[in-house]
């Protein structure tokens, strides 16, 4: 059964999946070996005064953040793949759930829309009724908290 919390956690995840994306290549190019060497390219010291080593350890065990931003994206990004084979399977083509999860929740780009005409444009382009939407909405969320749980992001 779905509880609450596990909904708020799930639209929480949404609603920073491009900073989460964004925080995840930060540290991604932070600790890549190949941007940390030096002019003796990580042959010689030790790991303290090896740049390359010390990022190559630092990507091998990443801290928990990264970890669970990582584990979140991906559940995200499965759930939005599962939404847009059920769109195609039911014909609603490229103006179904996934594109309601993708516009609602920023996920591709940023809406430079206020709230109001973010939800009254998504209804227009689908050709749907606010609560149509926000009954979409609800089925994108539920899927993306089964993609969580299934990863052990939420219990």
């Amino acid at each position: 059964m779905i509880r609450e919390g596990m909904r708020s956690e799930a639209k929480a995840q949404l609603a920073n999946y491009r900073k989460n994306g964004d925080m995840v290549a930060n540290w991604d190019a932070a600790t890549d070996p190949q941007a940390k060497r030096g002019d003796n390219m990580g042959i010689r010291g030790s790991v303290a005064s090896d740049p390359t080593a010390r990022a190559a350890t630092s990507r091998a065990s990443p801290p928990k953040y990264i970890t669970e931003a990582r584990e979140w994206i991906a559940a995200i990004n499965d759930a939005w793949a599962d939404l847009a084979r059920e769109d195609a399977d039911d014909g609603l083509g490229e103006h179904g759930k996934a594109f309601v999860l993708e516009e609602y929740y920023g996920l591709s780009k940023p809406s430079l829309l206020k709230y109001s005409e973010r939800v009254d444009a998504i209804c227009e382009n689908c050709a749907i009724s606010q609560s149509t939407m926000n009954a979409w909405l609800r089925d994108c969320v539920e899927v993306v908290v089964l993609h969580a749980v299934s990863r052990q992001l939420l219990a």
